[in-house]
């Protein structure tokens, strides 16, 4: 049986991260786990026919990328679409929030449609990260119609999930 494929997604959203060299400290936490992962999952690098390999082929990075607004130049952009064509099954952040923490509902809802139509496990260094914790992570940016709307989404979402699945 095949193992489910892993990625690395990384990102600092500002000038003060990147001084700080948080992107360095994320990808030094995986590389701590990539051991203990591998275990369970096949992990799968960004651009893996690149040599040498350097951190920014072998993961998915953005620097200074605060999800304000969608950027196709960007890494997630990157992410999303291997997503999409069945090329991973699960990510691995050091924390929920650096894939969800935007104030923009487009990009929010971008990536949650993406995991969840294409049943992407988030995973981080205390394990799965379930969707009841995506939820709060979701919508702890958000403000009270966005969170209505939101929850309706969702709601609206599990019922087509349902009836797709039989």
């Amino acid at each position: 049986m095949r193992k489910p494929r892993l990625v690395f997604y990384g990102r600092v959203s500002g000038k003060t991260q990147e001084k700080e060299n948080t992107i360095e400290r994320q990808i030094m936490a995986f590389e701590e786990a990539e051991v203990r992962l591998s275990d369970e999952y096949q992990i799968i690098y960004r651009n893996p026919q690149t040599s040498p390999q350097t951190a920014h082929t072998k993961y998915f990075l953005d620097n200074g990328y605060n999800l304000e607004q969608w950027d196709e130049a960007t890494a997630l952009a990157d992410l999303l679409a291997r997503c999409k064509s069945s090329d991973v099954d699960a990510v691995y952040v050091i924390n929920g929030d650096r894939v969800f923490r935007s104030k923009s509902a487009e990009l929010r809802g971008k990536v949650s449609d993406t995991f969840t139509f294409n049943r992407i496990t988030l995973r981080s260094p205390t394990g799965v990260i379930n969707s009841s914790a995506l939820m709060t992570d979701i919508t702890s940016a958000m403000g009270a119609e966005d969170k209505r709307a939101m929850m309706i989404k969702c709601h609206e979402a599990k019922i087509m999930w349902a009836r797709h699945e039989g």
